[in-house]
């Protein structure tokens, strides 16, 4: 933990001396003005892609006050890109809002996840990430989902396969299988459908999916070899 608090505070002193695009907000903070810190190590997803740009930053406000901001390193544990973020304040209670600027489009996302500070709280890890995530209703990018899979036992493509399938959390499941009838449900989907229905094997053949939130809607066919 201690390393972890460490590397924080490196981050987030080496943000001040980061460049960014022309069209970058003035997001600066002064970290002597506030006596404590809660730390954060996260991933962002904007319209369902994991974000990557180097001179993205990704801040921390109370109301409209800035409260802490960096960039994305490289993180060869996780093969990832993590925003190592500490958020200051002089008090426990105050909420926490979050925004992203990307240098690529020069637009600023507000994410609806929101959070409460507490004092010297390390609020997530590497490998126990805050994901911070917002898309369009409207965007309806293409769901990255395999099209086919094999579930023989043998450890390789076994389950039906969602890339990042932890930004749908609260997206509603629906498999059919060619008659319509549903052979699978669920609201907190983690790629651990097998080609099973009530424990028992289905038949190689061609399944239906409905993956929906509120105005989102994904549809399509997997293909299910045996």
């Amino acid at each position: 933990m201690k390393f972890i608090k460490n590397t924080l505070i490196l981050l987030a002193f080496a943000i001040g001396f980061t460049e960014v695009g022309a069209q970058a907000p003035d997001w600066t903070v002064n970290s002597v003005d506030f006596n404590y810190s809660m730390s954060y190590v996260g991933i962002v997803y904007v319209d369902y892609e994991l974000q990557t740009d180097p001179n993205g930053m990704l801040a921390a406000f109370v109301g409209d006050e800035l409260r802490g901001v960096t960039s994305p390193v490289y993180d060869d544990y996780t093969q990832n890109y993590s925003f190592y973020l500490l958020v200051y304040s002089n008090e426990d209670g105050q909420q926490l809002n979050f925004k992203y600027y990307s240098s690529i489009t020069e637009k600023v996302t507000e994410f609806d996840e929101t959070d409460t500070f507490i004092a010297d709280a390390i609020a997530s890890s590497p490998f126990e990430p805050t994901v911070w995530s917002q898309a369009d209703p409207n965007a309806q990018a293409e769901l990255p989902a395999v099209n086919a899979f094999t579930p023989n036992g043998d450890g390789v493509n076994d389950a039906w396969f969602i890339k990042n399938v932890e930004v749908y959390d609260g997206f509603q499941l629906h498999i059919f299988n060619p008659a319509g009838k549903v052979v699978y449900q669920t609201n907190h989907y983690l790629n651990e459908w097998e080609g099973t229905y009530n424990g028992s094997q289905l038949p190689t053949g061609t399944y239906y999916y409905l993956f929906k939130k509120e105005n989102t809607v994904f549809k399509g066919t997997i293909s299910l070899v045996r």
